[in-house]
């Protein structure tokens, strides 16, 4: 069955009941979307302030084609999916 995510309306759901469910999705992943082995680079260039904006920028993607292609769409979903909800939040 082809299904089309972009029809499921959530906008009535209570934010909590939607949040637990994606945290729950992410959870029982067999594999996380950023590998383990990445987590240390991404967050030592993200820790390094002396580093100048478009190496950092540089560094990052470096570090971010190691993931796997796979994961990239998922990611690339969830990442636009946080910048919405934190630019239609109230807080």
């Amino acid at each position: 069955a082809n299904l089309n995510l972009s029809t499921i309306d959530l906008s009535k759901q209570p934010v909590h009941d939607v949040s637990a469910v994606f945290r729950n999705y992410f959870r029982e992943l067999p594999e996380p979307l950023i590998p383990f082995e990445l987590y240390e680079p991404l967050m030592k260039v993200q820790r390094d302030s002396s580093i100048p904006f478009d190496d950092r920028i540089k560094a990052l993607k470096q570090v971010i084609s190691k993931i796997p292609p796979e994961n990239l769409p998922l990611l690339k979903y969830t990442i636009n999916l946080l910048r919405d909800i934190e630019e239609y939040s109230d807080i």
